[in-house]
């Protein structure tokens, strides 16, 4: 295993609403520190709005902000789409809500822009 090694950026995705929060957990379960780590995007899409779940943005809103594992520094970006469609103001205010911690901790941008 490489010892000097670097991840300064990671994309998660583009997943479906089918990979809920056992999948996360899993995921995630013994994911080295990243100190380096500068961007992470996480890029979901479901297929219709009904299907939008907010489980697993709590799971990332609570493992993102471990800050034994990913710096404060990190940038995340997030890209989240119904129908790839954007989300309806309802769905992205729920979302805004959910990463509430993650937001206040880290740079968060939607789709590349900070709203």
């Amino acid at each position: 295993m490489a010892k000097n090694w670097s991840l300064e950026s990671l994309t998660i995705g583009p997943m479906s609403h089918a990979t809920d929060f056992a999948f996360w957990r899993d995921a995630f379960q013994n994911f080295p520190a990243v100190p380096r780590l500068k961007e992470l995007t996480i890029i979901y899409y479901y297929p219709s709005a009904g299907a939008f779940d907010e489980r697993c943005w709590t799971f990332f809103n609570n493992t993102l902000c471990r800050l034994d594992t990913f710096p404060r520094t990190m940038r995340v970006d997030i890209r989240v789409a119904v129908r790839s469609s954007p989300l309806s103001d309802e769905r992205r205010r729920a979302l805004y809500r959910v990463l509430l911690t993650l937001r206040g901790s880290h740079i968060v941008t939607f789709w590349g822009r900070r709203e």
